[in-house]
């Protein structure tokens, strides 16, 4: 790679061994840096996955939180329902005894 690169800047100047060896030491150490930066890189990205996964962990327990809740307010309002379809039934039993006992004492 970088002989290259040195053959294709080298023009009609031809770089002494100093440079070659300048330039093979800048070439590496651009190198090590973009290794570095891909490592920094991956360890910011597991650290997001990572946050990540706990995130929709707890999304998936509100989730199941909200479906009991739904679950529990659907039982609330049937409970509900049938309280007010017994106290409707309860009134009209109790309208049914009172005129039972008006029509008895009615009777006597």
């Amino acid at each position: 790679m970088a002989q290259e690169y040195m053959q294709q800047n080298s023009g009609s100047e031809r770089m002494t061994a100093e440079e070659r060896k300048r330039h093979i030491d800048y070439l590496v150490e651009r190198l090590n840096d973009a290794e570095l930066k891909k490592r920094a890189m991956n360890l910011v990205l597991q650290d997001f996955l990572d946050k990540q996964k706990e995130y929709d962990e707890r999304l998936s327990k509100l989730d199941d939180a909200l479906s009991r809740i739904d679950s529990l307010k659907a039982s609330l309002k049937n409970v509900e329902r049938k309280r007010k379809a017994a106290e409707r039934k309860a009134a009209d039993l109790t309208a049914k005894l009172e005129l039972a006992n008006k029509n008895r004492l009615g009777d006597l």
